[in-house]
C-alpha cells in the first residue's frame, strides 16, 4: 500500500513539474517570439495601408488570424502558471 502511495504522488509531482516546465517554456520562449511576430506583422500591415496597398487586409486577416492562434495559448499558460502557484502555497 505505502509504495503505491509514493507511486502514485510521485506521478503527481512529475505530473506538475512537467505543467511547470512548459509553463515556463510558453511565457519565457514560445509567447514573446509569438508576439513579437504579431507587433512585425502589424507594423508591416500600417505602413502598406498607410500607401493605400491593397494587401493590408491581407496583412490584417493574417494578423487576426494569429490572434486567434495565441489566444488559447495564453489561457493556458495562465492555467498552467495557477495551478503551479497553487502548489507553491502548499
Amino acid at each position: 500500500m505505502a509504495a503505491s502511495y509514493e507511486f502514485e504522488q510521485g506521478q503527481m509531482l512529475g505530473r506538475e513539474q512537467e505543467r511547470e516546465r512548459l509553463s515556463v517554456y510558453f511565457h519565457c520562449q514560445l509567447a514573446p517570439d509569438l508576439m513579437a511576430l504579431a507587433f512585425s506583422i502589424e507594423s508591416v500591415r500600417a505602413e502598406l495601408e498607410a500607401e493605400n496597398h491593397h494587401d493590408a487586409l491581407r496583412l490584417k486577416e493574417v494578423l487576426d488570424r494569429l490572434t486567434e492562434m495565441i489566444e488559447p495559448i495564453r489561457e493556458e499558460i495562465l492555467k498552467l502558471t495557477a495551478s503551479a502557484q497553487k502548489l507553491d502555497e502548499v
